[in-house]
Parts: structure tokens; C-alpha cells; sequence
């Protein structure tokens, strides 16, 4: 087990990893404010509209295969049950998929506007998977075609290795192909070694309009999804990622009731790669004080070691390919306590990014994984609170990785912080 304390000192050095901050709101010379009370806000107004809507209720709705493989109906295996209803589409319903497979369950021709609302288009759709992993294993990608034109996959669509069989939403970008008649297609391919129960698909839709994020998102509403639901999108790829009230894990979330967490009931499955990925935001080309800082909180339990299990943050900019944050990577037991983490993004000033939070299991024993909450972008420049820090009104640019390290009042080892009623300590028991 590894952990670190870490300290974020503006005014002579910054910590590149996981840092936590306060955040000066107006300028440089505001006063600071508490790390456990920033405040972040949102006010894009939320409008889109349903072009098409697939659910395979009773029967194929116009889709059709170009080679067996997949089917429609009411499924016994995977999930279990559909995302809605009692249909859904799946590479076999009632079992394991077969080896050597190559086939796309295909929509049927679908005009998107050449001027959408908000100049924008999205594919939606919910998903479950468990696949033979690995690099060269078995996979599912979605792709396009417009006009007739060749197949093209979606950027970030592919799907591998176990997923745990959880429905979770995807999203994506279609606005590139306004004024085409689309296909989508749903392609699933299998080697010669071993299968699993597949890829399940429901609840498709293409829409147009605006889907801003909520900033900050704190996964919370009725039903549990809600923000999914409610056009603030989130979305998974692979499988694992769920969201609602933790029985696992930190066994609760940071902001009750509901957090993000792979498999909120239990230990995440091995063989298992997946994302959590974020709406888009797009970031200011000129932010307060130069710096915009991406905010979470984060529980992690791992199995360990430096060729064990892991998470890790990345990003793209204005649709480009997943970069990985510098030093954002989650390894070990991590005790399961929630801290606050923060990474600096004003290289990214200006871009409309993603964030994805991407989590990849190997063969041996799982863990409880990775719980996240209250995840939001900032604007604004970390302040350090001062000297000496009594830990009395919360982290104050301190941070922890790894988890274990907490702040509270001791329950254990000395029983009582030096001055006041709070100290940071490392084991478990503490109030907090």
C-alpha cells in the first residue's frame, strides 16, 4: 500500500498529480475559500428534441443483421433484463455468444437535419457488455455511414473485455454527419478463444439540440440516473460504471444519496476495462486568474501493486483522442475514504473537453474499485490557506493520493489531535 499527503504551495512550486485547492472566485486578491466549500455553477439551458427512437418492443423496428449473431427479444442472460420494457436487441439472448463472429446489428436509413438546434446531433443509447478480454480480444464498435459511404467508427465507441453486465447510457457526437442519411450499426466481433454473454443494446435514439452539463455533478435525483436521463449526460463505455447509493466501497456517497462507482454493490469483476465519461464543457478561452481546475471527490479500493488494478483521469479537446492527466493514476487499497482531488486543465483553455474516468482490471482478484461525486470544472486560482494549518475547516490545499489519508478527529493512535479537534491520520477510524 502506497499513500501520500500532499501539499499545494502556489507561491513557490505546484504539485502536478492529484492536488486539492481553494478556489479565489473573483481575482487574486479575494479572500480564499474552503476547499470543502467551493462553489461551481452552470446556466446553459437544456433543449433538445428526439429525431428517432428504437426500443425493439415485440419486434425488429426496421433493423436487420448482416450476418447472424444478433437477435431481439426478451433476454435471459447478461443483464438479465432490458434497460426498458421486455426487448431488447443482444449478441444472444438466452447465453455466450459464439467464437469467429463478425456482425452489425444496422438501423435503418435516418435523415438528420442539415441546421440542427444548437447546430448539434447525438446518438444515445444504453448498453451492457461482458466480453472475452483483452487487447486482442473481443470487441464491439459503433459505427456511421452516410449517404452509402463505407462504414466509420465512432471516435471512443469501442467496447472490450468484461463489463460487468451494469446498463449504462453512451452518447455521441453525430453533428459531423448533418444533412446525411445515416446507418448506424452496431458491430461485434469475436476470436477464436474464449466468449461471454456479449454485448445488449436498448433504448436507442438520435435527438438534436443542446446537452450541457451539470457543473458540478453530484449523480443525485429520483430515479438514481437522473441526471443521465435528464439530458445532463453522462455515459460509459465497457460497461461497470453505475450510478445510485453505494453498498460497497466508501458505503456511502460524499453527497447523499447517490455517487458514480464501479458496481455499487460489490467488488468490480476481473478482466474488466471501462469509462465514465462527462458531458462536454466548454472551457473559457481567458479564464479568472489564467487557471480553470477540475474538482472531484474520489473513493478508490484496488487490488494492488504496480501491475495491478487501476484508474486513471484523462481528457480530450474539441473531440480529439483521450490524453492522460499527469499523475492521475489510482492504484492500491485505498481504505475507501473519501478525499478531494483537483487537477490543473488551463492548457486546455478554450477547448470544449470531456473528462473520462477510466478504470481496467487484470486476472487476478477484484476490489471494491472507484467511487467519484461531486465532479465539477472551475474557474480561478488556488490559494493556500496559511501557516500553520490546524486542519479545524477542512483540507486547505492539503490532498491525499491514493486514499487512506483522512481528516477529522481521532479516534485512535493519540485520541485527540495536538491543538483542536482535527488532525490528519491514516487508518480508518476516525470521525468525520
Amino acid at each position: 500500500m502506497a499513500s501520500r499527503l500532499n501539499l499545494l504551495n502556489i507561491s513557490v512550486f505546484m504539485i502536478v498529480g492529484i492536488l486539492t485547492c481553494s478556489i479565489a472566485m473573483t481575482d487574486a486578491s479575494a479572500a480564499p475559500h474552503s476547499s470543502d466549500d467551493i462553489s461551481l455553477s452552470n446556466t446553459m439551458e437544456r433543449t433538445t428534441s428526439v429525431l428517432y427512437s428504437y426500443d425493439w418492443e415485440g419486434d425488429w423496428q426496421g433493423w436487420f443483421v448482416d450476418d447472424e449473431v444478433w437477435d431481439v427479444g426478451i433476454p435471459t442472460s447478461g443483464p438479465g433484463i432490458a434497460h426498458g420494457g421486455e426487448w431488447c436487441a443482444a449478441t444472444n439472448l438466452d447465453g455466450n455468444y459464439g467464437n469467429n463472429s463478425d456482425s452489425r446489428l444496422i438501423s435503418p436509413y435516418m435523415d438528420l437535419p442539415a441546421d440542427p438546434d444548437a447546430d448539434q446531433i447525438w446518438l444515445r443509447f444504453w448498453h451492457a457488455s461482458d466480453m472475452e478480454g483483452g487487447d486482442s480480444g473481443d470487441y464491439g464498435v459503433v459505427q456511421v455511414s452516410c449517404d452509402g459511404e463505407p462504414w466509420e467508427d465512432l471516435p471512443n465507441s469501442t467496447v472490450t473485455w468484461n463489463g460487468g453486465n451494469v446498463w449504462g447510457q453512451a452518447l455521441h457526437d453525430l453533428s459531423a454527419y448533418a444533412g446525411c442519411s445515416v446507418r448506424v450499426a452496431f458491430r461485434f466481433y469475436s476470436n477464436s478463444y474464449a466468449t461471454g454473454s456479449g454485448w445488449y443494446i436498448d433504448d436507442v435514439s438520435i435527438e438534436e439540440g443542446n446537452i450541457p452539463p451539470n457543473n458540478p455533478e453530484d449523480f443525485d435525483g429520483t430515479p438514481p440516473w437522473h441526471h443521465w436521463q435528464d439530458k445532463h449526460t453522462w455515459s460509459i463505455t465497457g460497461g461497470i460504471w453505475e450510478i445510485g447509493e453505494p453498498g460497497a466501497g466508501p458505503g456511502a456517497a460524499h453527497s447523499s444519496p447517490n455517487c458514480a462507482g464501479t458496481i455499487l454493490s460489490g467488488n468490480y469483476p476481473i478482466y474488466s476495462t471501462a469509462r465514465l465519461n462527462s458531458p462536454e464543457y466548454p472551457l473559457p478561452p481567458t479564464p479568472l486568474g489564467e487557471e480553470l481546475w477540475l474538482l472531484f471527490r474520489q473513493s478508490c479500493s484496488f487490488e494492488g501493486g504496480d501491475g495491478g488494478d487501476y484508474g486513471r483521469v484523462e481528457i480530450s479537446c474539441d473531440g480529439g483522442p483521450w490524453e492522460t492527466l499527469s499523475g492521475s493514476t489510482v492504484r492500491y487499497h485505498g481504505a475507501n475514504t473519501w478525499g478531494l482531488a483537483a487537477y490543473d486543465l488551463s492548457a486546455y483553455a478554450g477547448c470544449t473537453v470531456q473528462v473520462s474516468y477510466f478504470m481496467t482490471s487484470n486476472s487476478y482478484a477484484g476490489g471494491p474499485g472507484w467511487y467519484l461525486d461531486d465532479v465539477g470544472i472551475q474557474e480561478g486560482r488556488p490559494t493556500f490557506r496559511g501557516s500553520p494549518e490546524g486542519f479545524e475547516t477542512g483540507t486547505g490545499g492539503w490532498s491525499t493520493r491514493n486514499g487512506v489519508w483522512q481528516i477529522g478527529e481521532p479516534t485512535s493512535g493519540p485520541s485527540a489531535a495536538f491543538e483542536g479537534v482535527s488532525c490528519q491520520q491514516r487508518p480508518d477510524t476516525m470521525k468525520l
